[in-house]
């Protein structure tokens, strides 16, 4: 998902054993501890979604996109495993902590002072719906793929 070129990674992944695993995050949709934070910084920065064959962690997020790539780089026998995640943290304020990563960050640095506060407050706002009584807890999802040569 975040390589420029998936095909040409995977075929450089399998040569030593002809078989690959890998693991990629699903739809925006389906991860908001991500996808939250970066749907809401690309509408107030007015930033465009990366586009199909751009790198991004959701660019391979449809079963039917992983196993092309995979097809495409020579594999055969691909199975697809969607797989249900939990994340937990203590509070929402240490959940925005933990999402600040690099990704983010770099997108985030293309706002004003201002959209960066508006965006943080947004995130913040969004998130509280997924605080309870254990803590903050936020589903996701995140696809394995395998593929044989």
């Amino acid at each position: 998902m975040l390589f420029s070129n998936p095909v040409k990674a995977l075929v450089e992944m399998r040569r030593p054993t002809g078989k690959v695993g890998a693991l990629v995050w699903s739809s925006e949709e389906k991860n908001p501890y991500q996808g939250f934070p970066f749907a809401i910084v690309r509408r107030i920065g007015k930033l465009p979604a990366p586009t199909s064959g751009q790198p991004g962690l959701f660019t391979l997020g449809e079963p039917s996109l992983l196993e092309g790539v995979f097809s495409e780089a020579g594999f055969v026998e691909i199975v697809i495993h969607v797989v249900s995640l939990q994340r937990r943290f203590a509070s929402t304020t240490e959940a925005i902590q933990s999402v600040k990563n690099p990704v983010l960050q770099q997108l985030i640095a293309k706002l004003s002072d201002a959209e960066r506060e508006q965006a943080w407050e947004e995130i913040s706002r969004e998130w509280h719906r997924f605080e309870g009584p254990n803590g903050f807890e936020v589903p996701g999802e995140v696809l394995i793929a395998v593929g044989t040569k």
